[in-house]
């Protein structure tokens, strides 16, 4: 599964831009809005970890990433979630060819069901 990690090199995090990589090296933005001192990592579309790094979670804000919180798509660009443009979702391309819609009210343990192959799982319903 291949989903959409927008907005880079800027860091954004529910729908605002915190801060800007033009304004100081990447890795030591000082934003006043990202008081947690946020980077972007991970999303480098072939780096060998990144498939797990969106499903750690986050937290509504999108400036908690990595802890477990049910928020995985539109959170922040930081790695540790997917992040589009789309109003309540991004697309994804699934081993299968197809490109879906999902919810960024997506669990994320739903989330992983759809990278895991034939376990005879059956996908919950999502809206």
């Amino acid at each position: 599964m291949v989903g959409e990690m927008g907005g880079a090199p800027n860091l954004w995090a529910a729908g605002v831009m915190i801060d800007t990589a033009l304004s100081t090296p990447p890795g030591t933005w000082t934003g006043t809005k990202n008081p947690g001192k946020l980077t972007i990592s991970g999303a480098g579309w072939a780096a060998a970890m990144n498939g797990d790094k969106p499903f750690s979670g986050n937290d509504n804000s999108g400036l908690n990433p990595g802890n477990n919180g049910r928020c995985a798509i539109n959170c922040s660009n930081t790695g540790a979630a997917y992040y589009s443009f789309h109003t309540a979702g991004a697309n994804f391309l699934l081993a299968d060819g197809s490109v879906r819609f999902f919810s960024q009210q997506l669990n994320p343990a739903v989330a992983v069901m759809y990278i895991l192959k034939n376990d005879g799982i059956t996908i919950p319903a999502q809206n």
